[in-house]
């Protein structure tokens, strides 16, 4: 019993797998999993498509020459969500 209970805990699958970076990352977010997005962004994907219309309209979030609105967003979200730092 107790090997069977130890073994999840023992062979780890790795979550963040992911070799994307950038846009493509966010794309394979928003392509993905419902559970795994809010586990990265902390929020669903409805509501996080919706930040980014309020805060391309109301707020006048644009893209820099490299970085799209909803990477700079999703990049945001990562951080507040995990407790990074910058």
């Amino acid at each position: 019993m107790v090997t069977i209970a130890a073994v999840p805990s023992l062979l780890k699958t790795p979550q963040h797998t992911s070799i994307l970076t950038g846009y493509m990352w966010v794309e394979e977010l928003l392509a993905g999993h419902p559970v795994q997005f809010h586990n990265m962004l902390g929020m669903s994907k409805h509501v996080y498509l919706q930040l980014i219309d309020e805060l391309s309209s109301i707020a006048g979030l644009k893209p820099s020459k490299h970085v799209t609105q909803e990477e700079q967003v999703a990049i945001f979200l990562h951080m507040a969500h995990v407790g990074a730092s910058n």
